[in-house]
């Protein structure tokens, strides 16, 4: 399909977003009124607690009650800048998505091939969030991309494991193997995805600098992973940032670090509606573009 004519985002916005957009700045507005008004009430119960606590229960009860009130405020303060958050995002991907053939997800389940992909990509989470998820066709093959955050808790500790976007291609004829890249982790590069897995090395310095590569079928890696493939990875590692890859059964899927997309800015700053929608939209060209290089270096069986 192609993506982005001249004149589409245009076309858009008069067609189907130019009424929602000219109401952003009234429901960011409102928001942030509603927040400042809320935090401020709660500032004042909760000074009012601890002059009042302070001398009756003593200074540490006092201080753990105020503390108490602060948080509470500022979950509620939070409250009315998601909705309005969300109020101002939510017609921009629909209709982002209506336009190019895509469906939009705000809180998916897990997509395609992203148990098993994420597992040994990025290890066992504890917690996981995902957002956004676009699906469609790319060079007529089902795709998806969305936004991953993976944790693992220690004890009071907490470690990000993943945080960035993950894209799902359907691979065709499943693979006999399963193969994954992942950033180069110097000195415990000797920590295999997985106890049947061998190291896979290439004759190739650029990649074998910032990967490393593991595998079930050296064979089916080998042939996957050309030269041209290769090369194709090291490119995106240099200009997008930590890069994994998973190949296996009937997915391929690729995975970029990075922080949020497909939001409409900051609900602090007064920005017109068409460039917040606008942001989304590159945003999401962006991420349609990555999925036809991926289609590309990865053709189907």
């Amino acid at each position: 399909m192609p993506w982005v004519e001249t004149g589409d985002f245009e076309r858009l916005v008069e067609s189907e977003l130019k009424a929602d957009l000219d109401r952003c700045e009234q429901i960011r507005g409102a928001a942030v009124k509603r927040f400042w008004l809320t935090l401020g009430i709660g500032l004042a119960v909760a000074v009012a607690a601890l002059a009042l606590l302070w001398g009756s229960v003593g200074p540490g009860p006092a201080l753990v009650a105020a503390t108490v009130c602060l948080v509470i405020t500022l979950i509620a303060a939070l409250n009315p800048l998601e909705k309005g958050r969300s109020a101002i995002k939510q017609p921009i991907a629909e209709a982002l998505a209506r336009r190019h053939g895509l469906t939009w997800s705000a809180k998916p389940a897990d997509p395609p091939g992203f148990v098993e992909a994420a597992r040994l990509l990025f290890g066992h989470w504890t917690t996981r969030r995902l957002n956004d998820l676009w699906s469609g066709e790319i060079d007529g093959r089902p795709f998806a991309v969305y936004e991953a955050y993976l944790s693992q808790k220690s004890g009071k500790s907490s470690v990000t494991l993943f945080q960035g976007h993950l894209w799902r291609l359907q691979a065709g004829t499943p693979r006999r193997g399963t193969t994954v890249v992942v950033p180069d982790k110097g000195a415990f590069n000797f920590f295999k995805p997985r106890g049947d897995m061998k190291r896979i090395s290439f004759d190739d310095a650029a990649f074998e600098r910032v990967f490393e590569t593991y595998s079930t079928d050296r064979a089916e890696a080998e042939a996957a992973l050309t030269a041209e493939v290769r090369a194709e990875l090291t490119s995106i590692r240099q200009d997008a940032g930590k890069t994994w890859l998973y190949l296996g059964g009937d997915h391929v899927v690729a995975g970029i670090s990075g922080g949020d997309r497909f939001e409409p800015g900051s609900m602090f700053k007064a920005t017109p509606g068409v460039d917040r929608a606008r942001t989304m939209w590159n945003e999401l060209d962006g991420a349609v573009g990555f999925a036809g290089r991926l289609s590309a270096a990865f053709p189907a069986r």
